[in-house]
C-alpha cells in the first residue's frame, strides 16, 4: 500500500471543508520535499522601469522521476520543463 501525500490527507480529513488552493499548496510543497521541484532564490529587476534588484523565489523541475498521483502530476504540469517560474508574477499567463 502506497503512502498518501499531505494534499490527499487534507482532503480525506475534511472532504467538505478542503479547499482547492490549500490542496494545490500542499501538493507543491510535497513535490519540493520529494525533489520533483527545486526552489531557487534569484535577484531580478523589480520592474522593467525600476532596475532595483529584488529577491524572488523561483520553482524549477527537479531531477526525480514521475509523480505518484494525479494531483502531483497536475501540480507538476504547472511548471514548464524548460525554464523556472516565479509565482509572484504572471507566470501562468
Amino acid at each position: 500500500m502506497r503512502s498518501i501525500g499531505p494534499h490527499e490527507y487534507d482532503y480525506l480529513s475534511y472532504p467538505y471543508l478542503s479547499a482547492g488552493a490549500d490542496m494545490l499548496e500542499y501538493a507543491l510543497q510535497h513535490l519540493c520535499f520529494t525533489g520533483a521541484l527545486d526552489l531557487h532564490y534569484w535577484k531580478v529587476a523589480a520592474h522593467p522601469k525600476n532596475p532595483r534588484p529584488v529577491v524572488r523565489l523561483f520553482l524549477a523541475r527537479g531531477k526525480t522521476g514521475a509523480p505518484r498521483s494525479l494531483a502531483e502530476a497536475f501540480a507538476l504540469s504547472l511548471v514548464p520543463p524548460d525554464r523556472p517560474i516565479n509565482l509572484g508574477s504572471c507566470a501562468f499567463a
